[in-house]
């Protein structure tokens, strides 16, 4: 007799006859991120909703449950941020308004293109500013360096921490989404422009103060903003090695 991961049910065979779930669930890893996102990312499947509700009221502990095996009734974590985030993207392309990463990715392009020796970055983040998802998806292995460089104690593999910032990078697309739309008449130098970034940040320490369990309350969010750091300094390199492979081909 098996137990099944995600509704406890005691069955045999290769599917849980109460929810359907396979009885084989692999940890987190390479093959399962490749065979997600070739078989996935255009999927829209059920559990969306839920997923949206679950990362709103218990996100570290719904996000360490998908980990643990209890993936049935969870959208998959790739197909989720990339669709919100092109959800977000496409409503503030209707309202007429940037993204917070085309503002923080414009800005980055500006302070570059005056400096002659780096041409090649700037045109890379002019790319990024003009698809918002996409982007995302390629920030997202970096963040989870980050994270996974800060809370390297914990006993997540790397991969496991792509899950997790991929549930935590979709909801905050939805929250900016949301606010985008009650807050789009106002001008953007308003106070309130600035509350969903606060609200996303916000969010994301949330969801690590519950998914690291193993962590002292001090030591979570210290690990937090250190996550933040190494992110900017990993997203630096980044640019800086693009920049210098250009060099290469010119």
């Amino acid at each position: 007799m098996i137990n099944c991961k995600n509704c406890e049910n005691q069955f045999e065979g290769h599917f849980c006859n109460q929810c359907g779930q396979k009885a084989n669930v692999q940890r987190i890893n390479f093959s399962y991120l490749v065979n997600e996102f070739s078989k996935g990312i255009f999927q829209i499947e059920r559990g969306l909703f839920f997923t949206i509700k679950e990362l709103f009221v218990r996100p570290g502990h719904s996000i360490r449950a998908f980990l643990a095996g209890k993936r049935k009734p969870y959208f998959k974590p790739i197909a989720f941020v990339f669709l919100l985030s092109t959800v977000y993207a496409l409503t503030n392309h209707f309202i007429g308004k940037n993204t917070y990463m085309e503002d923080f990715v414009s800005g980055m392009s500006e302070g570059v293109s005056d400096t002659n020796d780096i041409p090649n970055i700037a045109k890379v983040l002019n790319w990024m500013a003009s698809y918002h998802a996409y982007t995302t998806l390629l920030l997202l292995p970096i963040f989870s360096l980050a994270s996974y460089m800060s809370f390297d104690k914990s006993k997540d593999n790397y991969f496991e921490h792509l899950i997790l910032n991929a549930y935590i990078i979709g909801q905050q697309a939805l929250i900016y989404a949301v606010f985008s739309t009650l807050l789009y008449k106002l001008d953007d130098d308003h106070f309130l422009i600035g509350l969903p970034f606060l609200l996303a940040v916000f969010f994301n320490f949330w969801t690590f103060f519950q998914f690291f369990t193993d962590k002292k309350p001090r030591t979570k969010i210290f690990l937090t903003f250190l996550t933040y750091f190494f992110y900017l300094a990993l997203l630096l390199v980044s640019l800086a090695i693009i920049g210098g492979v250009g060099k290469l081909f010119e």
